[in-house]
């Protein structure tokens, strides 16, 4: 709803930067405390049920990366969803993103990057809480 996007709060790649899963959770009970009545909160995160996932090494351009000497906290769609009705926030919907993770992009040649998006985004829609990345969208109650 045109209210919705109005008065919305949202958090996308923070997360997962915090110094701990408490922080996290609790930034999402601030996050529904400075929303408006009736707006929405926006909370994206890395899926702890993914997280074996990014130790992958994977080449991007001339370069190898290690994605495992990075720690990032994770979460679960459940106890975020749970996090915001606890707060009172009815949950509007949850979707994910890099089913097929992101390292799957670096992986393949530019010419199936379509085919790729195309199938990672069916995945992503059909089974979100086993995505690398989920999105959860809450409207707070109107007060």
């Amino acid at each position: 709803s045109e209210m919705c996007i109005r008065d919305s709060v949202y958090t996308v790649r923070v997360l997962n930067q915090t110094e701990s899963r408490d922080y996290a959770l609790s930034s999402i009970k601030e996050l529904l405390r400075v929303a408006k009545p009736g707006g929405c909160v926006l909370v994206e995160f890395m899926n702890y049920h993914r997280r074996g996932f990014d130790r992958r090494r994977f080449r991007l351009g001339d370069a190898t990366t290690n994605r495992g000497d990075v720690t990032n906290v994770r979460l679960t769609p459940s106890e975020v969803e749970k996090e915001l009705r606890d707060c009172g926030a009815e949950i509007v919907w949850t979707k994910g993103i890099f089913f097929l993770g992101m390292t799957s992009y670096y992986s393949v040649p530019a010419w199936l990057l379509g085919l790729v998006r195309n199938i990672d985004g069916l995945l992503g829609a059909v089974l979100p809480r086993l995505c690398s990345r989920v999105y959860v969208l809450a409207r707070k109650a109107q007060g």
